[in-house]
């Protein structure tokens, strides 16, 4: 999967992916909203009482979004 989320550079394609999981996102954190920086996202899923292969995956996915969502937004 994170071979998937590396090639992946299509912006329109991520953010349609996006829209697809996040219901699997709310179910996962219940803390999620949509809209969350990414910060606020990484300290929600780090502190989720889910398996760490799980947090890693939904950490750099929701990355890779809100970059793409942001490019403003530059670190």
């Amino acid at each position: 999967m994170s071979k998937i989320l590396r090639d992946l550079d299509d912006a329109d394609e991520i953010l349609s992916l996006y829209e697809r999981f996040k219901p699997q996102l709310k179910a996962l954190f219940p803390d999620f909203e949509d809209g969350m920086d990414v910060v606020r996202f990484t300290q929600m899923a780090q502190n989720a009482h889910v398996k760490e292969d799980q947090k890693l995956l939904a950490i750099s996915a929701y990355t890779k979004y809100w970059f793409t969502k942001h490019p403003e937004v530059r670190v």
